[in-house]
Parts: structure tokens; sequence; C-alpha cells
């Protein structure tokens, strides 16, 4: 066990080292959007040792909010955010992520955010639509030469409506939604039943036609 949490440590290591830099830079935008004085800096965190030996068996990759004010400590991300915002930064973590695979790759893959959160974690609408905003920014600094391709699964509402709206505030075209029926709603065609309607029953913001594929 102890020889396969070395062996854990050191792909963990050599997988993060290559993107660790753009993975902060594009943490670090995020913060200052929010508004934030603060930089973000890792530390390998021991996490299991040797308790004969004192030699170190495991260590987990930790982040650290450092104040830019030096006065003040460092904390552990989680003791540094609220719930709602630890959740968020965790989002941005596995977005950043992403956005350095594509950076250091050139393969544009798409961005699956599948029902990350509910309207209900937000504090109002404007929140949801200013964090959508704030996504789209990070990709546009870092990987301007590749199209943003998102695709977004929500059961709420009032999270697809603001999707539509910053969305639309922010000039993206080529948008496509689609709602999924409940499968006793759905009809059958042929044989099997098509739960997909391209139309939602409700579109906050008008679109072009050209920009929305009906059928």
């Amino acid at each position: 066990a102890n020889e396969f949490h070395r062996e854990l440590t050191k792909e963990i290591k050599g997988a993060f080292e290559p993107i660790q830099k753009i993975v902060k830079e594009v943490l670090d935008k995020y913060l200052y959007l929010e508004n934030r004085p603060a930089t973000l800096k890792f530390e390998m965190k021991p996490e299991s040792w040797d308790e004969e030996t004192g030699e170190i068996i495991s260590e987990i990759i930790t982040a650290y909010i450092e104040p830019i004010d030096k006065s003040q400590a460092s904390q552990e991300v989680n003791k540094y955010f609220n719930t709602f915002h630890y959740r968020l930064f965790c989002t941005m973590v596995g977005i950043s992520i992403a956005v350095a695979s594509r950076k250091n790759t050139g393969i544009n893959l798409p961005l699956v955010l599948d029902d990350i959160f509910y309207a209900s974690d937000f504090e109002n609408r404007t929140t949801i639509e200013e964090f959508i905003k704030k996504l789209f920014s990070i990709f546009k600094v870092f990987t301007p030469e590749l199209e943003l391709q998102l695709i977004l699964f929500t059961h709420d509402q009032l999270i697809f409506e603001s999707i539509i709206k910053a969305s639309k505030t922010e000039g993206i075209e080529n948008i496509l939604f689609t709602k999924l029926f409940k499968y006793e709603e759905a009809e059958l065609e042929g044989d099997f039943k098509n739960l997909v309607l391209r139309m939602p029953a409700y579109v906050p913001y008008s679109f072009p036609q050209n920009l929305i594929e009906t059928k």
C-alpha cells in the first residue's frame, strides 16, 4: 500500500507540474474578477507518513489563498471561502485544468458542465449571469485562438434563463438549446421514444432565427 501511494504521488506531481502555471494564472484571474485582493499558491501537503521512520509516503496538492496584504497569513481555500464560494472555486479548478489542457495541447475539446449548481445556490439571477460571463472571459483571455464549445446541462429554469441572457449580452453566437422530456411524456417514434424537444417551452430572450435550430 505504501509503494502504491508513493507511485500515485509521483504521477500526480508529474501530471500537474506542466499545467500548474496556467492553472494558477486562470484562478488568479478568477479571484481578480471576484474583486478579491489575493493570489493563489500551491504546496504539497503530507497526507500519510511512516510512523517509524518519519518518511512521507503520500502528499496532496493543496491550494492556499495568499492576501496581497502580506501582514495577513495565508489560508487554505476551504477556510477562506464560505460554502457557496468554495463550491464555485472548486468548479473553477476543474475549468482551469480544462483551459490549461487546451492551451498546452491546442486541442479544442468541449467543456461539459453537468448540473453543477442550482439557482438556490446563488444570491440572485445577476450572480449567475456574472459567473457565466467570467467563464466566457477566462476562455477568451487564455485560449483566444480556440472557440469555446460549452455544453451545459441543468434542471433549473433560472439557471437556463440566466445562461441565455449572459450569452446574448456577451454576443455569443451559434447557440443550440434543447429540452428533454420526461420519459412518460415523450412520444413514440418508430421503436423508440423521442425525449428531445429542440425549442424549450419558454425562451426568455429572442434570438435571430438563423441562430436557433428548430424542429
